[in-house]
């Protein structure tokens, strides 16, 4: 939230230099590099987490909002429906898979909450 994203990568560069298989320090720079919009790197590190931690839902949804960026819907679509089976009442995926669904012009899918 301080905006000081040199710091943070810097930071997390040397975290993962130490311990590589850390997850979480993947996600948190993954999710830098979302705030610096330098999404094909997020993604990267997001993937990465994700082979490591298969069913953080944070990372699902996050990752699947950096496919939304990126405009690969059908990707995002995967990951926010993999987030909701493991979060089913989180009301930030199933709006964004809802944006997911209309930008694929699935509309009666994107007003069903259950699909």
């Amino acid at each position: 939230m301080c905006h000081d994203y040199d710091s943070a990568l810097n930071c997390l560069n040397r975290s993962l230099e130490i311990e590589p298989n850390d997850a979480f320090a993947w996600k948190k720079r993954g999710d830098v590099y979302r705030m610096l919009a330098k999404y094909d790197k997020a993604l990267h590190d997001f993937n990465i987490s994700l082979a490591l931690e298969p069913q953080d839902g944070f990372s699902l949804k996050i990752r699947g909002y950096v496919h939304y960026w990126l405009n690969q819907y059908d990707d995002a679509l995967i990951d926010f429906n993999k987030s909701l089976e493991l979060e089913p009442n989180n009301a930030w995926a199933l709006a964004c898979r809802g944006e997911v669904y209309r930008m694929l012009s699935k509309y009666d899918n994107a007003l069903d909450t259950n699909h």
